[in-house]
């Protein structure tokens, strides 16, 4: 996970805010230069059993998030519309959760919601987006891991289309 380009600050927390919901399945300790070229990531990322880029760039029209699958593709390219931080959902909140250290030691859960099989895009979408997370055998699941929750959701062309990625902590309490 990392910018190319010239980025803004809020695009940067949102490239942090990435790396804890990929969490513990992501370097979140790397940080890109400028004099990086994407050859340097991909040249580096067989060593190091990396699948996956997720590169966020901007430019004066739009943002966009690609999915760039190592070492020969395919990549999505996503334009992001709208996006919120966790920062200003944490500022919105009257008490804001905060799950500790251990709810990001135990990969999310995620749920595919609406993608329609027939349509060829929506369907290398999902089976990217499922490879991009661990994959969880439920005679296997301790429900203790169970913490967080990741929603991939496909918008209905009415409601203007589009996809949308929620990411949620479950929080249970003894009653």
């Amino acid at each position: 996970m990392f910018t190319k380009g010239k980025v803004t600050a809020p695009l940067k927390a949102l490239v942090e805010d990435l790396k804890h919901v990929l969490s513990p399945n992501t370097a979140r300790a790397l940080r890109a230069q400028k004099k990086n070229k994407l050859r340097d990531f991909v040249q580096v990322a067989g060593q190091l059993n990396v699948s996956f880029f997720l590169i966020i760039s901007s430019t004066e029209k739009a943002t966009y998030l690609r999915l760039v699958r190592t070492p020969h593709g395919p990549t999505l390219t996503f334009r992001l519309n709208q996006y919120s931080l966790a920062s200003d959902v944490a500022a919105s909140q009257r008490r804001p959760f905060s799950g500790g250290h251990g709810i990001w030691q135990a990969a999310p859960m995620l749920v595919i919601s609406d993608f329609d099989k027939e349509v060829l895009h929506q369907k290398l979408a999902s089976t990217l987006f499922q490879n991009l997370f661990p994959t969880m055998v439920a005679s296997e699941l301790q429900i203790s891991a169970c913490r967080r929750v990741v929603l991939l959701h496909q918008r209905a062309e009415e409601e203007g289309g589009g996809m949308e990625l929620r990411h949620y902590a479950i929080k249970a309490a003894p009653t």
